[in-house]
């Protein structure tokens, strides 16, 4: 039988749905979520509301959908609930200028852009943007909050750490109008900063009001241990993030990035591996920056300082938290709400490190973490 003629008026075929199955990841640290965490969810909700950045239930839905107030809810399950509330709405204000970057036509408006939100980090009377911009009052209002709660020293940190974050950013925007892909080991290095890690966990110290010493800080073993947890956070999102990506890539409305951001990505199209096998190695890798993460940090707890001890416990939840936010977040499973069902992700979580987790990883980048710090 010859196939009925299509006409122009013909219901368009539903999506074929996709299932993202991700292999365990690894991660022995449990959670404790903040008793007051709903209410951090809710008065983020209404923050962005206020502020014109939800205007409607369908965006309401998907600023919550993005669990920010679950994720510094699992991170420090005990902090302040007033500066809970600083961090949780400036998560919200994050993911929208994350979306906002997506939609750059060029790189001078990127850096445009990111200069103005890093001025206004800083100081958030210096009126860096046009008063009409939609970021300008929200970004004033979360900065001025942080501003009143924070010492000198947390201040400082919290607008270097954006600064690096906005840089890398802009690099990325660069890279992407220019068509560049990056090789693996320079991936790393721009995602660690594009993932906005440090900007994320700076304000574990002043939820709590505990200040670490700059000479703690600052020393090797605390900056690696820094930069272990944001790597498996940013392995993290970038695994839960996939489905997603592979989605979009499926639709014919949508052009594929010529320039991937992804490390699932960077290894299907670097190497010319399947997607499980990009999935099996994304997964490697960040099981060994896990493991070495528990190792020098149980070096260094006996001699930390209160406020350091402090600080690397919540780092340790900030990765175990955020593996529920990056796997459950509806800003990843849910690419089109017009197709709810489209994308399914499945993920599980190992308490035992796999075999051979305690290699260094063969990337120069991180090479030094396997030094004696």
């Amino acid at each position: 039988m010859a196939p009925a003629p299509q006409h122009d008026d013909a219901t368009p075929a539903e999506p074929s749905p996709l299932h993202l199955h991700v292999p365990p990841v690894y991660c022995p640290i449990p959670t404790t979520r903040h008793p007051r965490t709903d209410e951090f969810r809710d008065n983020g909700a209404n923050w962005m509301a206020d502020h014109g950045l939800c205007p409607d239930d369908q965006q309401r839905d998907r600023v919550i959908g993005t669990r920010s107030a679950e994720w510094v809810g699992d991170a420090v399950p005990d902090g302040i609930p007033d500066r809970m509330q600083i961090w949780a709405d400036w998560f919200y204000l994050m993911f929208a200028v994350d979306d906002f970057h997506d939609e750059y036509p060029n790189w001078h408006q990127a850096i445009d852009f990111s200069a103005r939100l890093a001025c206004t980090i800083a100081n958030p009377d210096a009126q860096a943007f046009p008063a009409d911009n939609p970021f300008a009052a929200p970004l004033r209002d979360v900065a001025r909050r942080y501003h009143e709660h924070a010492t000198p020293t947390q201040l400082n940190r919290w607008t270097q750490h954006h600064r690096a974050w906005l840089l890398a950013v802009c690099r990325q925007v660069a890279l992407g109008h220019a068509g560049i892909v990056l090789d693996l080991n320079d991936f790393v290095t721009m995602r660690l900063h594009t993932c906005a890690g440090e900007a994320t966990y700076a304000p574990m110290e002043m939820v709590v009001d505990a200040e670490v010493p700059e000479a703690e800080m600052s020393s090797p073993a605390v900056r690696a241990l820094r930069e272990m947890a944001v790597f498996v956070a940013a392995w993290d999102n970038d695994l839960g993030s996939y489905g997603k990506e592979w989605w979009l890539s499926q639709q014919n409305s949508v052009r594929p990035d010529p320039v991937p951001g992804n490390i699932v990505d960077i290894l299907l199209r670097g190497t010319g591996c399947t997607l499980e096998q990009a999935l099996t190695r994304s997964i490697a890798m960040r099981d060994r920056a896990m493991v070495r993460f528990l190792r020098p940090r149980e070096q260094v707890l006996p001699q930390a300082s209160e406020e350091l001890a402090l600080f690397l416990n919540y780092l340790g939840t900030g990765i175990s938290g955020n593996i529920t936010a990056a796997f459950t977040s509806e800003r990843y499973t849910l690419p089109d709400p017009a197709h709810p069902d489209a994308l399914k992700v499945t993920y599980s979580v190992r308490t035992e490190a796999p075999p051979d987790a305690d290699q260094p990883l063969p990337l120069p980048a991180t090479a030094w973490w396997w030094d004696d710090l």
